[in-house]
Parts: structure tokens; sequence; C-alpha cells
């Protein structure tokens, strides 16, 4: 019987060398499939994946979460990619979006108008989407049978992860905006899905009726980061360069609750907390707001960046907010001592 990542990582702890082989063995493929992928030389992205596997093992002790291993891995593996193509002075080509299935046996990766399923195990590319759109944000459904492919011209493509067939394509249909999809967010029971969009709109749509149901009109530039409340009642969305705002919309009546006023002039990420009583946002100038969601108060401002944040998360206890810039660097922050 296989060990799970939090048995073996247990294991490497206690100094089991043969634990952390099988670890390797386990992940080896896929990571040199995506650095493969990433850097476009079969022999360069086996030295990196070497690198990759050297820093998780010096890294292991800081994981706060091993059932997280995956993911954690893919940030490491971005951080050796962004690494080699600054060393080598190389503009990267690399995915502007990823994430794991939730049994992390897939990874569903876009960007440069492609989208991509592989196997996490074996690197083994299983299926190819064109989204006609740069930017190409993707989103799994909660139980991660359903993808969303953020397209141009307002389309938000479905497609049934098993078949591999896109099923329906949402479009407001009342508008004639040209606008791509920026970022797209799942509610928690996979009802709704919401989209913020260059034309500086936020929309959500009902996902049993495909139906539009709000159009949320106030940004006054792209929408860069959208994501639901936990309790499915509130959407906070935030804006874009001489936009610098969160706001916080209410799901049911597309009422503007709040406008946060960001310290930064780009809002690139928002996260809540577990039991929606902070929300995050991971912002241009490196920084890192943690924000009141019912009156839009700052609670605290976490500087240590030296880039913008492209992502933030929460663990699933709460206590701890992990980071990830543009500078190469991932940040963990212990918010029990904050």
């Amino acid at each position: 019987m296989k060990k799970s990542d939090a048995e073996l990582i247990d294991e490497i702890l206690s100094g089991d060398e043969d634990a952390f082989s099988a670890l390797v063995q386990k992940y080896q493929k896929s990571v040199h499939a995506l650095v493969w992928r990433k850097i476009g030389d079969f022999h360069i992205a086996e030295e990196i994946t070497q690198d990759t596997f050297l820093q998780v093992y010096k890294k292991l002790p800081t994981l706060k979460n091993p059932r997280q291993f995956a993911g954690w891995l893919y940030v490491i593996v971005n951080r050796q990619c962004i690494a080699w193509f600054r060393k080598n002075n190389i503009q990267a080509e690399q995915s502007l979006a990823m994430e794991f299935t939730p049994n992390a046996d897939k990874i569903v990766y876009g960007g440069r108008g492609k989208v991509g399923l592989i196997d996490a195990d074996t690197g083994i590319q299983l299926n190819y989407w064109e989204s006609h759109n740069y930017q190409t944000p993707v989103k799994l459904s909660p139980k991660g049978e359903k993808l969303a492919i953020g397209s141009n011209n307002n389309r938000i493509l479905l497609v049934d992860l098993k078949s591999g067939d896109i099923t329906k394509t949402l479009i407001d249909q009342t508008t004639g905006n040209k606008a791509v999809i920026i970022c797209l967010a799942f509610s928690l029971d996979g009802n709704l899905l919401v989209c913020g969009s260059s034309g500086n709109k936020v929309r959500i749509w009902n996902m049993q009726t495909d139906q539009l149901l709000q159009t949320l009109i106030g940004h006054t530039d792209l929408v860069r980061s959208i994501v639901f409340a936990p309790n499915g009642e509130t959407v906070p969305s935030g804006g874009w360069k001489d936009d610098s705002k969160i706001r916080l919309w209410n799901v049911h009546s597309g009422q503007l609750l709040h406008t946060i006023y960001s310290t930064s002039k780009r809002v690139y990420s928002l996260a809540y907390s577990p039991d929606g009583k902070i929300l995050a946002s991971g912002n241009s100038n490196g920084s890192i707001g943690l924000w009141d969601p019912n009156t839009g108060e700052n609670i605290k401002l976490l500087p240590g960046h030296t880039s913008w944040v492209n992502s933030i998360d929460y663990s699933p206890d709460g206590k701890t907010l992990a980071s990830v810039s543009d500078d190469g660097t991932v940040l963990l922050w212990d918010l029990t001592k904050l």
C-alpha cells in the first residue's frame, strides 16, 4: 500500500532517507514535465528538477501542512524556473495559472492562449484546449468535475474534465463588449461562478441554469482578482492601475457593500480566512493587506516581498498565510503571532 505524502514527510523528518527517495520517485516525472514545458529543453529541465528536490529537502521542515505538499512543491518548481529565466536573461513563456485537481492526481494549467491537463504522476498531457485569451485564467469547480476557462469576447468555456468536452459557453448577450476574462472563482458549493474582466465588470453566473444573475458595475479599470466569501454571500473584487480599490459586493442583490482603498495601485490576489473574518489582499507593492470584510477597515499591513504578490492562500486552520511573489520568494506568515 502506497504511503501518503504526509506519512512520507513524517518519516523524512525523522531521518528516513528511503522515504525521501520514495517522495522524489512519486513526483519526479511530473516535476520534470512541468519544467520541460516551461523551459523547453529536456536536459536543462533535468538539472532544474534536481535543484528543485534539493530545495525540497532543505525546506521540508518549514512545510506547515504536509497534506498540501503537492501545491507547495509546484511553488518551488515555479521559483526555480523563474530563477533560471532571470539568470539567462530570457523572457519567461510560462503558465499564468495552474491548479491541482482535488485529489492531486492531475494538474490544469493556463497561459498564452492555451489550457492543458496533465497527469501529475507521469507528466503526460491528457488534454488541451485553445482559449484565445493571453491571460487564460482557469478554475476548477470544488469537486473537480468542471473546468472554467476564461476566454475572449466575455466568454467562459465550461469543460467536462472527465470527457474533455466543452459543454457550455457562458457569454453576456446584453453587451457587445470585446473584453477578455481576467479572473474566475467558484462558490464553495459550486453553484455559482464569478468572473472579472478587462471590461471593468464583475459577473455572477448560476452554474445549475447557466444564467447570468448579476452584472456588477463600479470598477474604472480591469478587474484583476476575485474570490467568494466562505458563506457564499459576498464577493470581493480587486481593481487595477488607477482603480486600486477592493469592492465587496452582495452576491444576491448586487449591492456594493464596502469599498476598501488599497495601499498599492494594483490588487493582484485575494483570499478569505476559513472563518470569513479576514480578507487578505496581495498587492503590487509587495505588501499584503489584512482587512475586516464587514467594515472595510485595515487590520494589518504585512511588508516582506519586493515585488507584486501573485497569489495568497490560507492554511485550512487559518493560522498560516502563504504568499507567492514575482520576486521569486514564498513567505509563510504565522497569523497567531500578529
